[in-house]
């Protein structure tokens, strides 16, 4: 009933009528020529009623109120057209893909790729065989490529074989272990291990002070 309409907030008496209005001028104009006067409201009340309700909708749940989330939001960005709440001042950090340099995007960060062990699961998986549809032949011969890779990213050797040459053990002990090299399509032309964690020495992790665990405090207790 118009009663009952007349009660309702002043954001969602707009909304009643901004859906039936075509195109962003004329909804500004009948908001500011029309609406706010005859509701005895200012415009940016009524902008900040219209984002209060898009933010209670935005924390619902997107089935069934997801289509009317959109509709707010779009609501909220062409009232606020030529006003000084259409800048976003975190536009240029979040919204900016193209530049690599603090010049041309604020927000820009570098990220780089670690250098993971030889027995990590991340060379594990790089290694492995790509198991393709079609091609990967029966379902014994896809558990037993599993089953091998997995055994010798554990340390199993096949085949048999004796004990290790005590001689060998000291050379292996002491080889240098190659670094590990990204597989292009996940590094993205991201450079690896620049080295910043080795920046963070003791002192500025820990202030200097050598980290105590409760675990390290415990006592025995003589009877």
């Amino acid at each position: 009933e118009e009663e009952l309409f007349d009660d309702l907030p002043a954001e969602v008496k707009f909304i009643e009528r901004a859906l039936s209005i075509k195109g962003g001028t004329a909804l500004r104009q009948f908001m500011l020529e029309e609406f706010c006067p005859n509701e005895n409201v200012d415009p940016a009340s009524l902008r900040e009623g219209l984002k209060r309700l898009y933010q209670q909708m935005f924390n619902m749940q997107s089935d069934p109120y997801g289509d009317l989330t959109m509709t707010l939001w779009n609501l909220c960005v062409a009232t606020s057209v030529g006003t000084d709440e259409a800048r976003d001042p975190y536009e240029e950090y979040i919204a900016n893909v193209k530049g690599t340099k603090y010049e041309n995007n604020p927000g820009f960060f570098q990220t780089y790729t670690f250098n993971h062990d030889k027995n990590s699961l991340v060379r594990f998986l790089d290694s492995s065989k790509t198991i393709e549809k079609g091609t990967a032949g029966s379902a014994e011969d896809v558990t037993r490529q599993i089953q091998g890779e997995a055994m010798q990213l554990l340390g199993f050797s096949f085949g048999g074989g004796g004990s290790p040459n005590p001689a060998t053990i000291s050379a292996d002990t002491e080889r240098v272990e190659k670094d590990y090299d990204v597989p292009e399509d996940r590094a993205i032309g991201r450079p690896h291990m620049m080295g910043w964690l080795d920046l963070l020495g003791d002192e500025e992790l820990t202030g200097g002070k050598k980290e105590e665990f409760e675990a390290d405090k415990w006592e025995e207790v003589k009877s």
